[in-house]
This record gives structure tokens, sequence and C-alpha cells, in this order.
């Protein structure tokens, strides 16, 4: 299980969890290059991910 920000260099796709019961959750917001609040509508990303999508997700894989 692995939480991800949307900064392109942390994505999933290149540091993600591998297996096969394994997930990567980020945001739903597009990928940006570096968190930036003065520069960035979607700066609080993080505390969009809803902690019950986090849980439905750990609780699928235990």
């Amino acid at each position: 299980m692995g939480i991800y920000c949307p900064i392109r260099v942390c994505l999933p796709e290149r540091w993600g969890p591998i297996g096969e019961r394994d997930a990567a959750l980020r945001p739903d917001v597009p990928v940006c290059e570096r968190c930036r609040p003065e520069r960035c509508e979607h700066y609080d990303c993080m505390d969009k991910l809803e902690p019950e999508r986090v849980a439905a997700a750990v609780r699928e894989r235990v």
C-alpha cells in the first residue's frame, strides 16, 4: 500500500509498490511538477485524498 502525491517525480508508476495485492493511491488532481502554494490551485491535494478511500483499499487487501 502506498500513498503518493501528484508530483511527477513521485508518481507510483515510478516508485509504487510491486506485487499481486499492491495498491497505489493518490489524489484525483492533475499531475504537477512541484508543490508551490502561490502557483498551484490544487495545493491542498493531499487533503482531498479521503480517509474512507484509503481505508477501503486497506480492507480489500487484508
